[in-house]
């Protein structure tokens, strides 16, 4: 029996035509995402392509990353706890009006982090501490609350620097109001010249008695559980044990996969349906 080609067979064939080239623009677009605009992000949060790459390298990656996309990585993609050169870049390019907000890459609040210190004129606090080291920022941060640590980290530092993270906003004597970037660094001081919260407390029994002492071990438990999920750079000095941190979610191997199949999947079902309604075409009465 001889089918008649009916409008709604026509209809079918320019709806499935349509999909299957929305399906393929769709993939295109993911490709287009993954492959070039968000490239230099993938690769400044790869720990293989730090180590294949020159600091200088990693630099001039990130201000690709800077120009291609218009923002600056935020503390999620570990750009909080960049080292000097990062320090420097960042200054050389914070424009006055940018704010400190979210869409902006919060560069303040970065440049309080890598830094350990305040400025309302960063490029003049670069020319006169650009030929220090970051850990020597860190330390003349710790200077202002008072808190004398040792270059190298020494074990006399934790006490001091954990009264610090115990530091509240009351008006008790002796308490001093630290902004978070304080707070972070000196937790970070702490972890990477090894310091363990809990061969501390079981050597330093008779210190228990001090309510902020105690809550400086309860701050830096809390730091070091964020922590674990961020890939944050380690400072010069830190003492590792040859584990890798976790990967940023961006580089799980999940997210690769996802971001893979929306690239393959939907194109080549693409490119089955236009094929089908092709086949279609040239044989519209085949039953």
């Amino acid at each position: 029996m001889k089918i008649v080609i009916t409008l709604e067979t026509r209809w079918w064939r320019w709806m499935v035509s349509t999909f299957g080239v929305a399906c393929m623009l769709f993939s295109l677009a993911v490709a287009w995402f993954w492959l070039y605009w968000i490239a230099p992000l993938r690769h400044v949060l790869d720990p293989t392509w730090r180590q294949m790459h020159s600091p200088r390298g990693y630099q001039e990656e990130l201000q690709t990353h800077h120009a291609r996309t218009g923002w600056l990585p935020d503390m999620h993609c570990e750009f909080f706890s960049g080292d000097h050169d990062t320090c420097g870049w960042l200054i050389a390019h914070l424009k006055p009006h940018v704010s400190d907000d979210c869409c902006d890459g919060h560069p303040r609040t970065a440049l309080a982090l890598m830094t350990n210190q305040e400025s309302t004129n960063w490029p003049g606090w670069w020319q006169a501490n650009k030929n220090k080291t970051q850990a020597a920022w860190l330390r003349d941060g710790f200077k202002a609350y008072g808190v004398e640590v040792q270059l190298p980290p020494s074990p006399a530092d934790a006490l001091p620097l954990l009264n610090l993270l115990g530091a509240t906003t009351t008006n008790e004597t002796g308490n001093l109001r630290i902004s978070w970037p304080v707070s972070y660094n000196a937790y970070r001081w702490l972890r990477d010249s090894g310091f363990s919260a809990v061969g501390f407390a079981l050597s330093n029994r008779t210190l228990h008695a001090s309510a902020q002492l105690q809550r400086g071990l309860l701050a830096f438990e809390s730091w070091h559980k964020q922590d674990a999920a961020q890939e944050a750079d380690p400072l010069p000095f830190a003492q590792t044990d040859g584990s890798s941190r976790p990967l940023p979610g961006l580089l799980q191997p999940q997210t690769r996969w996802l971001v893979w199949s929306l690239m393959v999947f939907p194109f080549v079902s693409g490119v089955l349906m236009l094929l089908r309604v092709r086949r279609h075409a040239n044989n519209p009465f085949k039953t």
